[in-house]
């Protein structure tokens, strides 16, 4: 019975030996090859490889640059040339306002930085304020028999402006989140945010 297993197990990896050895190519290969048999997909439905991305460049420039349709060569020349310049008039200034976008949203967003370190730190005074105010009071016996109802009174009020300072923080958190957000929709890259 151990005979018959081992022999069952070493003519499965035989098999399994000359499978590999039979597709040896890799997956990458068989998967160019299975696009390459598929028909080529409709002008309105590109699909984007990364073969066609490399080569993105030159064979974009060639499809975008000849006319839809020409009559004679010589208008199908000036369109070409029209089209190229036009191209890349309207690249430049599209990177130029793409710029100048992305120096806004920076500013926006060091001015929104600039609110929330501001915030952070007039919380972190307030309550050191308090911690010293608390130290002297319950350091003094005498203080604390004649001043009870005034510290008391200054507790809550140190409450409520740390409860609203916390509040204005986490608002101003929240915007600078919102505004990531908006910035990832307008098409900003991450650093923007970031810097």
């Amino acid at each position: 019975m151990k005979r018959g297993l081992s022999s069952f197990v070493l003519i499965l990896l035989a098999a399994g030996a000359l499978a590999m050895g039979a597709s040896a190519q890799s997956l990458g290969e068989i998967a160019r090859e299975q696009r390459a048999k598929k028909p080529a997909p409709s002008p309105a439905a590109k699909v984007y490889t990364n073969d066609s991305i490399s080569s993105g460049a030159s064979a974009s420039a060639s499809t975008e640059s000849q006319p839809a349709s020409s009559s004679t060569a010589s208008s199908a020349s000036s369109a070409t040339s029209a089209g190229t310049s036009g191209a890349s008039s309207s690249s430049a200034s599209s990177a130029e306002d793409r710029a100048k976008a992305e120096q806004e949203w920076k500013q926006k967003f060091a001015e929104q930085r600039k609110t929330v370190a501001q915030l952070e730190r007039e919380l972190d005074v307030l309550k050191r304020e308090n911690k010293l105010r608390a130290a002297a009071f319950y350091a003094d016996a005498g203080t604390r028999l004649r001043d009870e109802k005034k510290y008391a009174e200054d507790d809550r009020r140190y409450k409520a402006e740390t409860e609203a300072k916390e509040q204005e923080l986490a608002a101003a958190k929240q915007k600078f989140t919102d505004m990531q957000d908006e910035a990832r929709k307008a098409g900003m890259p991450s650093r923007v945010s970031d810097e």
